[in-house]
């Protein structure tokens, strides 16, 4: 193997990374919009809860 073959296998190599560090936070911001949406669903929007605790206390 000459200079340029481990040239292009570095190029190669740093743009495999780049993809798949990429993909990799795309995802985790799925994940974390999704179990946000999750937690309003179940918990209810925080202004809500506090009315409901308002009335409740009265």
């Amino acid at each position: 193997m000459d200079a340029w073959d481990i040239l292009i296998i570095g190029i190669a190599a740093y743009v495999a990374v780049v993809s798949l560090v990429r993909m990799m936070a795309s995802r985790r911001n799925e994940l974390i919009n999704q179990v946000r949406r999750q937690l309003h669903q179940e918990l209810g929007e925080p202004h809500e809860r506090r009315e409901k605790e308002d009335r409740d206390a009265a």
